[in-house]
């Protein structure tokens, strides 16, 4: 069983209460939603610095919550670690060429002015995905 109480601020209820508590300063007023109160007990200032809301929830809805929580996070985490890996995959000159629509002219002179460093992996020259994601991002713009 879930009960439900929040505790707000309510602005109309401000002005009313600074009013009976003669001062210019809006109080924070506890407003109480899903139990019995009366209008009395809600003009009552009770200083809040933020509004708190409060659940009470059975042991096995808890669990299904934070399952719920946790699985998210997860898939969460694991999207981004794959999208992490796909950024640093390395890519041949002559896959590089074709995605940027370049030469292997180009990927050299680039190399040499620090816009596309190569990486060589033993004697092969590779790029980063992430280096070429980043050219694509900015359109050419050096």
């Amino acid at each position: 069983m879930l009960h439900y109480h929040e505790s707000t601020t309510k602005q109309a209820s401000n002005f009313a209460l600074a009013s009976r508590l003669k001062t210019d300063e809006p109080q924070r007023c506890t407003v109480h939603r899903g139990e019995p109160t009366n209008q009395k007990d809600m003009l009552q200032p009770t200083i809040n610095p933020s509004p708190v809301v409060q659940y009470v929830i059975g042991r096995d809805d808890l669990e299904e919550i934070l399952n719920g929580i946790v699985d998210s996070r997860m898939a969460q985490f694991f999207e981004r670690k794959k999208a992490e890996a796909n950024a640093d995959k390395l890519l041949t000159p002559k896959e590089v060429t074709e995605i940027l629509g370049v030469n292997l002219t180009t990927l050299w002179r680039w190399h040499n002015e620090g816009y596309l460093v190569k990486v060589y992996i033993g004697d092969k020259p590779r790029y980063r995905q992430s280096d070429i994601d980043r050219i694509l991002m900015k359109g050419g713009e050096k």
